[in-house]
């Protein structure tokens, strides 16, 4: 080890810059054998160097003096050079790093948003995103384990609809899509639909396809709230003695002067359907009396329903619905609406027959289908309607 220099009694102190050595690697060393010009210690240096300068004004004459200055001085060094490469790097990342904005909501959650807000325009509710489970429910409900409740201060609400006066929150929608069949997505709703049935607050769940218009013009989410509001409604009349208490607020049920004249369920988006099945068997265009239906319910959260018209022969005309569990109280259950969606849709084909004929089914091929179903009979939440299923 070189000579060190160091501030000692005596010392030239005007000799200029204090040039301290130690055992530095070679590879550190520029062509003429000096050590980087980092390692210079000058009066007004900042940084590392300032500190090098205290550590060396600190010492004493001797070689154990020198060993710890040459220590020191390479713990300096190495600290000054990692942190430079540390600047290096994360300058990088940050170079790399895009912190442009982006939409706060996805295509259909913003349509989705626009519907709602068309459909509560002048009732005094507003929409809220994305707002946390656990700032509606704010305790934790009986019969909700630990790790529900876990889960719970960690989900969102993809929508909150709120009195525009108080922001007390009324009911919740969830926009749902085929990515909530996977297992976790499941698993994570059953959670959210206990927490929300424990509380005793309204979770709509609804795909995006419940935002166009349906049968007679009509959103089928609009359809929801609608009846979730009358049936609501119809209870508080009853629990004011304004209704008697053993009738029944069938929303589906009531009737009304129908836009073609006469009266009839303009709530039940399947009877025009099945009044024109039955006006086309009494003409002789179908052979079959009656739109057939039947209805099932899945354990992984969806409903399902099947349609069907005896055409002529073996054929049918068919349709098959799949529909979000709403979870919602308004009356009716999924199963329901979903056999009145499918009954609906053989209606439209059934428009079609005489202009061209629409895809027909034969009775061989619907059979099939509903082997293959009541063999899945363990994935189904009740089965008991396929046994009563005939075509």
């Amino acid at each position: 080890m070189r000579h060190l220099a160091s501030r000692l009694p005596g010392a030239d102190r005007s000799a200029g810059p204090l040039e301290i050595e130690a055992e530095w690697p070679p590879a550190e060393r520029n062509a003429t054998g000096a050590l980087p010009a980092v390692m210079s210690r000058r009066a007004a240096s900042p940084g590392p160097h300032n500190r090098l300068q205290l550590l060396t004004d600190a010492l004493v004459d001797g070689p154990a003096a020198r060993l710890r200055a040459a220590a020191a001085a390479r713990t300096v060094w190495a600290l000054s050079e990692a942190g430079s490469r540390l600047a290096r790097v994360t300058g990088s990342i940050g170079a790399q790093t895009d912190y442009r904005r982006r939409p706060l909501l996805t295509p259909a959650e913003r349509r989705a948003r626009a519907t709602l807000e068309e459909i509560f325009a002048h009732s005094g509710s507003l929409i809220l995103p994305g707002i946390k489970l656990s700032r509606v429910i704010t305790h934790k409900p009986p019969g909700i384990s630990a790790s529900q409740w876990d889960y719970a201060t960690r989900a969102h609400f993809d929508f909150v609809v709120c009195d525009a006066a108080s922001y007390v929150p009324d009911f919740a929608v969830e926009l749902d899509d085929f990515s909530h069949l996977r297992p976790e997505a499941q698993r994570r709703d059953r959670i959210k639909d206990a927490l929300c049935e424990a509380a005793n607050f309204g979770l709509l769940r609804i795909e995006s396809s419940a935002f166009d218009r349906g049968p007679g013009g009509r959103r089928l989410v609009e359809y929801l709230i609608d009846a979730r509001g009358y049936t609501r409604a119809f209870g508080e009349a009853q629990d004011r003695g304004h209704v008697p208490a053993d009738e029944i607020g069938d929303y589906r049920s009531i009737i009304e002067p129908l836009p073609g004249g006469g009266f009839g369920f303009v709530n039940d988006l399947g009877a025009p359907a099945r009044l024109l099945a039955q006006a086309a068997s009494a003409a002789g265009q179908v052979e079959g009396h009656a739109i057939g239906e039947t209805s099932f319910a899945w354990k992984n959260g969806w409903s399902e329903a099947w349609a069907w018209l005896h055409v002529r022969g073996d054929f049918h005309l068919f349709e098959r619905v799949r529909l979000r569990s709403f979870q919602f109280a308004c009356g009716f259950g999924p199963e329901n609406l979903a056999e009145d969606l499918a009954a609906a849709a053989v209606g439209q084909r059934l428009g079609r027959l005489g202009s061209g004929d629409p895809v027909l089914v034969r009775r061989d091929q619907m059979a099939r289908r509903l082997e293959r179903l009541r063999a899945r009979r363990d994935e189904l939440a009740y089965a008991f309607t396929l046994d009563e299923a005939r075509f």
